[in-house]
């Protein structure tokens, strides 16, 4: 259907290739290549903006060797790319589906119906969460799982395979070491097409749900990804690796291997390294 049939923000997808803007549905552009979105002064692609030279385009950001000479003037907003979820704690009238693993839309009351925690799902066990007091439990919709996102088919556009790779070490520890043996010899992360070092801090202890001692990084890791999110370096690339500095990273053969998957273009994927988490 033609975009200026919607009526609503609601009705107005991204998914159909449109954009709620001055309060009616409109075309907009939807790629990264050369096709102009300067028609439009918008992009409905998560993450990009319209960028102006002698036609615009999507992209997540301007600038850089290879756009030395683009005015990088921006003719219209990024816009959000709805999940088509509802977050923890949030209403899933809508949607009628959590975005979270072990959370289900379940109705609290009359005026309420949100996605809350039924399952503490972890690597080893999954158990029952009681609902919160006061909820009536009604089942609405169940929340999100792992799922596989098919190949690009012949003739549709795959993801390139740009990558930026950081790594988080602790100060005064053997990991400074092992950075600095990577950096001298282009090696890790510092093979990649762009890549950051940040600084992680000594982890308390912990237990697995199966009783044995491990260490706690969540806090860590969360400030570490904050930290990646607020440099935007990524926005650069096709792909944000995150590298331990004791681990092998071969990244030309990581390339190889995201090029056979022909991963779709302009999706949000994460690549599963390991059968358990």
């Amino acid at each position: 259907e033609a975009c200026d049939t919607f009526d609503s923000q609601e009705t107005c997808k991204p998914s159909d290739k449109c954009v709620w803007k001055n309060d009616k549905c409109q075309e907009g552009c939807w790629t990264f290549g050369p096709d102009s979105c300067s028609k439009h002064d918008r992009c409905i692609l998560s993450g990009a903006e319209c960028k102006d030279k002698n036609y615009a385009t999507c992209m997540p950001s301007c600038g850089g060797d290879d756009k030395s000479d683009w005015a990088c003037k921006q003719l219209g907003n990024r816009s959000v790319f709805e999940p088509g979820c509802a977050w923890a704690g949030k209403s899933c009238v809508k949607e009628q589906l959590c975005c979270n693993i072990g959370f289900s839309c379940l109705e609290k009351d009359e005026a309420f119906t949100g996605c809350v925690q039924t399952k503490q799902i972890s690597t080893w066990i999954a158990m029952d969460v009681p609902l919160p007091a006061g909820w009536k439990g009604t089942f609405v919709g169940g929340g999100r799982t792992e799922y596989s996102v098919p190949a690009a088919a012949e003739g549709e556009p795959v993801a390139g395979t740009a990558l930026y790779c950081f790594m988080a070490i602790l100060p005064d520890s053997p990991e400074v070491q092992l950075m600095k043996l990577a950096k001298m010899h282009k090696a890790s992360i510092f093979a990649c097409d762009g890549s950051d070092v940040f600084h992680s801090w000594k982890s308390a202890s912990g237990n697995w749900d199966t009783g044995t001692s491990t260490l706690t990084n969540t806090d860590v890791f969360i400030n570490v990804w904050e930290q990646v999110k607020k440099g935007g370096k990524y926005l650069d690339f096709d792909w944000t690796v995150k590298v331990d500095a004791d681990a092998l990273l071969l990244p030309d053969r990581l390339k190889a291997h995201i090029a056979g998957l022909r991963p779709p273009a302009n999706r949000a994927i994460y690549l599963k390294n390991n059968a358990m988490d």
